[in-house]
């Protein structure tokens, strides 16, 4: 069940039905939020086992796309990696993407056709912000703005 967070915007009772669902069922669910400290999720997280996630770091991520690139028969070298892991934010999703969309035109991804094809594609740099730099962001235009 994925945005569980945002579940109990506009209906009644699904957080409820939901815990119910979990009791009873034998099957495993798997609940995603991205707000676990959220209210609405409360008394949905008293019955799920809380499991954390972190973005992987950029090291970690360039090797995995090294090795699925590899695997699909596609040179890649690793300045296009990392260009790519710097423009997207480390977005897992959005890398395979591109190398998918890109390995059906050729069979090399260097580091200036990763460039050309960024520029298409870049990811919104804003949503690539921590909590830190989000609000220093927020603080630095409020003080421009009233000043």
């Amino acid at each position: 069940m994925d945005e569980c967070d945002g579940m109990s915007a506009g209906d009644r009772g699904g957080n409820q039905a939901l815990i119910n669902a979990i009791k009873t069922t034998k099957t495993p669910i798997i609940c995603i939020c991205n707000d676990r400290m959220h209210t609405k999720i409360r008394s949905l997280a008293n019955h799920c086992y809380d499991i954390r996630f972190h973005k992987p770091p950029k090291q970690m991520v360039e090797k995995r796309m090294a090795e699925i690139a590899m695997n699909e028969g596609l040179s890649v070298d690793m300045n296009s990696l990392e260009y790519l892991c710097e423009n997207f934010g480390n977005d897992i999703r959005q890398i395979l993407n591109l190398i998918q969309m890109y390995s059906r035109e050729s069979k090399t991804l260097t580091y200036m056709s990763a460039k050309n094809t960024v520029g298409k594609t870049k990811k919104d740099e804003t949503v690539m912000l921590n909590n830190f730099e989000a609000a220093r962001r927020l603080m630095t235009v409020r003080i421009e703005k009233s000043g």
